[in-house]
């Protein structure tokens, strides 16, 4: 069993926060970036037309239980995930030998940053990258790791161009901020 390691402002014991729930944080962020996508619908005809190739595997929307599911496998057709690292990497220098471990994560719906003509947001793909720094040798996460974690988000067009990259940064008051890297 942990130790307690302070007392908070209410008298309550508070325990140091164990791995697993460090592991809970995140996926409960990428839960949330997931879930701030709006569902939109492009059937499968719209993508082989946009994109002039057949998406072998992908089924229809309807046939997945979760839109999420669907634009995910078309994600991994486009190889919109590695788009996405390899557009980071150029822009922050990130190098292919470096001692990381990165998870990027596809999705499509509303730019946060890009409107039309009419003010509406573009619909775009939206890529989270999650980066972990290791230490050489190093194979597994480790809370300092974790800690050390680093959030990227980047929005493609449809020509798979990327159109903005933020760094996501936590403030000492707990609140998320983006911090544009396009400039």
């Amino acid at each position: 069993m942990n130790k307690p390691n302070q007392i908070n402002h209410r008298g309550v014991t508070q325990f140091p926060p164990r791995p697993s729930a460090m592991k809970y944080k995140i996926t409960s962020l990428l839960a949330l970036f997931t879930l701030a996508t709006v569902v939109h619908g492009e059937d499968l005809a719209w993508f082989k037309k946009r994109y002039e190739r057949t998406f072998a595997g992908v089924k229809p929307m309807k046939d997945y239980g979760d839109p999420d599911a669907y634009y995910k496998a078309i994600a991994a057709k486009l190889k919109i995930p590695e788009i996405a690292v390899k557009a980071a990497s150029k822009k922050l220098g990130w190098k292919k030998g470096d001692p990381v471990l990165m998870h990027p994560k596809a999705n499509r719906g509303p730019s946060s940053f890009l409107k039309d003509a009419k003010g509406k947001p573009l619909i775009v793909w939206d890529v989270l990258i999650t980066r972990f720094p290791l230490a050489p040798g190093q194979k597994k996460l480790d809370m300092k790791s974790i800690n050390a974690m680093k959030m990227y988000y980047l929005e493609l067009n449809d020509d798979l161009k990327v159109v903005s990259i933020h760094r996501i940064e936590k403030g000492k008051d707990g609140k998320k901020t983006l911090i544009d890297l396009a400039k």
